[in-house]
């Protein structure tokens, strides 16, 4: 998980498995023993993933929303982790749609 890559496969199945319930018109909840630290985590992850928030927002966002959510130990570094790989996700999906439109320039004017 030293990678940016590795951060988004780690959290891979918890985004694929919210997004699958979500598309099938299910809830999901998220929980651990107490909600405060690991369901907590999770909570402010999900946030930065959907709402495209960073580890500070994300994580203010969900506390706003459940006071008690409080990531302790490694997971803040974790979700700065997740706040950088998502950035750069965004920056090759911008790169990406970029050479879409490019092509799309192109093709149309070969036409």
């Amino acid at each position: 998980m030293n990678s940016h890559v590795g951060v988004r496969r780690y959290f891979a199945p918890l985004f694929a498995f919210v997004e699958k319930v979500l598309r099938a018109g299910g809830n999901v909840m998220v929980h651990c023993l107490a909600g405060a630290h690991r369901a907590g985590t999770s909570g402010v992850a999900l946030a930065m993933y959907y709402l495209r928030l960073s580890a500070i927002q994300g994580t203010m966002f969900v506390k706003e929303r459940r006071p008690i959510v409080d990531p302790i130990g490694s997971f803040p570094e974790l979700l700065k982790r997740l706040d950088a790989a998502l950035q750069d996700l965004k920056k090759i999906n911008a790169l990406v749609e970029k050479e879409k439109l490019s092509n799309r320039a192109v093709e149309s004017q070969a036409a």
